[in-house]
């Protein structure tokens, strides 16, 4: 059998044994479930506009003749009792002065009226009150535009325009996705310490049980780590297909039941962010998995072996990504995390989604992570010829290096 097909035969087996189409239905039907559950729970508590936490708003309509309609429902509107407009809370302020306020997050936002009789509504991020809020200016605004226009036949048209209300984030800070920051960071570090238990349970009980030697002695060992670790990956991505099916299907679904359309994701509408982080995805899969099936190799009883523990390495490496959310993504610590193959395939993903990278920064990141997978496949392969025959103690880290220097 030739190295190729030993590969598939293997990597085959290891799909088949763990895939489950069944449980992958249920896993799609919970996920839209859960989030369809959420969604409700949410709107229940900060959605409306009789409920949640009141919404504190500062109005300057000082460009507007005060006579201009629009002007007067806004000082209506400043003017009116606490509680009038449901969880709206309305106060005349100058712009200037509203700005570093909602800047210090003193207040939720600013309404500034424009000449031309558009409101923009100056915000830190685009809340999910925005739509509402505008229905309600709507239904103070209009009526006053009638009155105002004395209800003559040639003015009604205009006087019944719908408000225009627009949404200006203010600040020098780029803008950046937290949420899909955190899923993408999230779903790396979930699938790799998958695919990692995974291979670790399987390598270290079938060499306790004595069933590789069996094996190897029919296919190289090369052969068979390589089939291990694409079988693994498969079945990793397999998963985190139905994730992501189920994910999208909960949001068509709550699009539809709500009618609330939202943005799609930068993963959908920038193909280049798509391909890289699924590049990344992929060979930071193989990385991790190519040393994890080469570190169990060397395990010789999963129950007291103490390097159980390295499980949690590449969730810390990958983790990093994380950082993202918090720090500065296109600084040199941040950077050199980009470069790093152990880190890349989190932390460039995210300099991507929430800073400026370099078109030579994401070929050199990688190649070095091409160039990783590569020399360790090859490394991980003459450990476990090695090791897979080595019972009764576990080999030191010294007998490890030379092993990987074998020819």
């Amino acid at each position: 059998m030739n190295h190729g097909r030993a590969v598939w035969t293997i990597a085959r087996w290891e799909f088949l044994r763990f895939f489950k189409w069944r449980e992958l239905v249920i896993t799609i039907a919970i996920i839209v479930a859960a989030v369809l559950g959420t969604g409700r729970l949410v709107d229940a508590v900060v959605g409306g506009a009789g409920g949640g936490a009141p919404v504190r708003l500062a109005v300057d309509a000082t460009a507007l003749d005060p006579a201009d309609p629009l002007a007067t429902a806004l000082d209506a509107l400043a003017t009116a009792p606490e509680g009038a407009s449901g969880r709206y809370r309305f106060e005349a302020r100058a712009a200037a002065e509203a700005e570093g306020a909602v800047a210090a997050e003193d207040l939720d936002g600013l309404l500034v009226a424009v000449a031309d009789g558009t409101l923009e509504l100056r915000v830190p991020s685009a809340p999910r009150w925005a739509g509402d809020l505008a229905a309600l200016l709507e239904g103070v605004v209009v009526p006053a535009r009638v009155q105002a226009a004395g209800l003559a036949p040639e003015t009604t048209a205009t006087a019944l325009r719908p408000l225009a209300v627009e949404v200006v984030e203010v600040g020098a800070a780029p803008s950046r996705d937290s949420g899909l920051i955190a899923v993408v960071v999230g779903a790396l570090v979930f699938s790799v310490f998958t695919g990692a238990a995974v291979l670790f349970t399987v390598i270290t009980g079938e060499k306790t049980q004595r069933v590789t030697e069996a094996i190897v002695s029919a296919v190289s060992p090369q052969a068979w780590i390589d089939g291990k670790i694409v079988g693994t990956s498969l079945y990793v991505l397999a998963y985190l297909v139905a994730y992501a099916a189920g994910l999208a299907l909960a949001a068509v679904l709550y699009t539809a039941l709500n009618d609330d359309a939202r943005a799609l994701p930068a993963l959908v509408t920038d193909p280049v962010l798509a391909i890289v982080t699924v590049a990344f995805a992929a060979f930071g899969f193989a990385l991790w998995f190519t040393l994890f099936a080469a570190i169990a190799a060397t395990v010789s009883d999963p129950t007291t072996s103490s390097r159980g523990g390295l499980l949690m390495l590449p969730g810390a490496a990958l983790a990093v990504g994380f950082l993202g959310l918090i720090g500065d993504v296109d600084g040199w610590l941040f950077r050199a995390f980009a470069l790093f193959p152990l880190t890349s395939p989190s932390a460039l993903p995210v300099r991507m989604l929430g800073g400026s990278v370099a078109a030579w920064e994401v070929l050199l990141a990688l190649a070095l992570l091409v160039a990783s997978v590569l020399i360790a496949r090859r490394a991980a392969g003459r450990v476990f010829a090695f090791a897979i025959h080595m019972t009764g103690k576990e080999p030191s880290w010294g007998e490890i290096a030379r092993w990987m220097r074998a020819r």
